[in-house]
């Protein structure tokens, strides 16, 4: 089963909401489910990690770099850090231990047995060494993406700005070349679930971020995105086949980069098309949903599969697989959206990103008994 990464939990409504990147996430999202729920396009599920990870090397570039400037204006960092690491458990922990409390307690044997992993957001060295289970396979991607959230706002909060775009820089060749040195390392494929082999996609879309205000990283990304699409699009519908360690590596960072010039059309707003496709009503819909949507369809999928050959729920198998499975993840997703994820999403506004000051008030002095 593909490995594939989970929806950015960051949003854009922090700090600016973009529906066309709501619509992203359901065109990502898609693309993960095609892979999984039918043979029709294998290579799209892969395009779909990809736009996540660049979606959250995006906004959570963004959350920090105006975190950033607090701090500049002489905020505590361990303030800034406190509320950043606050929101994003408040988005991203409660529908994965939920879904980890809830196999625990109906005694799922793969989720009991790798439930401390999963806890720990260590599922991927788990997965690197042992294989993928059925249910919680789709874990590995939540491990990077926290492993991210942990070390980057250490990175763009303390790294000088000047440094910032020439550090992505070289963790973008770095990721590359492990790719190419994994394989000779570990004996057999790159090990694609740890956190360096996908770190080149979370710093093109943090390269995104910062050439929103650098005029010529602008020009790299307006430029050398189309180009690196077309290197792309044959790989993208499996026109071309890959040779060697290199020749993947350097394709994959061809898609990072196609990837982040796309997010950054569709964060512009300036393509019509682009964006009447992306900001329809269903498109932003399941967006929205789409990190539940993620998280609950390998689970209806093991139960089709499962519970399905069994006596008692043969009538599962009388239902179209890929639809029942989309169409239950989707109702599953809703219903955990409005009536879960979003009031502890809403907990958010006890931890703003600035510190609310109290009012000085000034007060007359107290006369002390007997000064009159």
């Amino acid at each position: 089963m593909p490995r594939l990464t989970p929806p950015s939990a960051a949003g854009g409504g922090e700090g600016g909401y973009c529906s066309q990147l709501d619509g992203l996430r359901a065109l990502a999202v898609t693309a993960v489910l095609i892979t999984h729920l039918t043979l029709l396009w294998p290579q799209g599920g892969g395009y779909g990690v990809a736009l996540f990870f660049v979606l959250s090397g995006y906004l959570i570039t963004g959350i920090l770099l105006r975190a950033r400037t607090l701090v500049e204006n002489g905020q505590s960092l361990w303030l800034t850090l406190r509320q950043f690491y606050a929101r994003r458990c408040l988005r991203i922990l409660p529908i994965v231990y939920g879904v980890l409390a809830v196999g625990c307690l109906l005694g799922d044997a793969e989720i009991r047995r790798l439930v401390w992993w999963h806890l720990a957001y260590l599922s991927n060295f788990v997965f690197a060494a042992t294989g993928f289970p059925q249910k919680t396979a789709h874990f590995w991607s939540l491990a990077v993406e926290e492993q991210f959230y942990l070390f980057w706002p250490l990175f763009i909060l303390l790294c000088p700005r000047r440094w910032i775009a020439p550090a992505l820089a070289g963790l973008i060749a770095a990721s590359a070349g492990f790719r190419v040195v994994a394989p000779y390392a570990f004996g057999g494929p790159f090990p694609e679930v740890l956190t360096p082999s996908v770190t080149d996609a979370l710093c093109f879309g943090a390269l995104l971020r910062i050439a929103e205000t650098s005029s010529r990283l602008a020009k790299l990304v307006a430029w050398g995105g189309p180009f690196a699409a077309l290197v792309v699009l044959p790989h993208l519908f499996q026109f071309l086949p890959i040779g060697s360690p290199v020749a993947e590596s350097l394709v994959l960072s061809c898609r990072g980069l196609a990837l982040a010039w796309f997010v950054g059309l569709a964060a512009r707003g300036n393509v019509p098309v682009l964006d009447r496709v992306l900001g329809a009503a269903a498109a932003v819909y399941i967006g929205r949903i789409s990190y539940g949507i993620y998280v609950y369809h390998p689970l209806f999928l093991a139960l089709y599969d499962n519970y399905g050959a069994t006596p008692a729920g043969a009538w599962l198998h009388s239902l179209s697989r890929p639809w029942f499975v989309a169409l239950a993840s989707i109702a599953a997703a809703s219903l955990s959206w409005h009536f879960f994820e979003a009031p502890i999403n809403g907990l958010k506004r006890y931890f703003p990103y600035a510190a609310v000051r109290k009012p000085h008030i000034l007060t007359a002095p107290v006369p002390e008994p007997g000064s009159r």
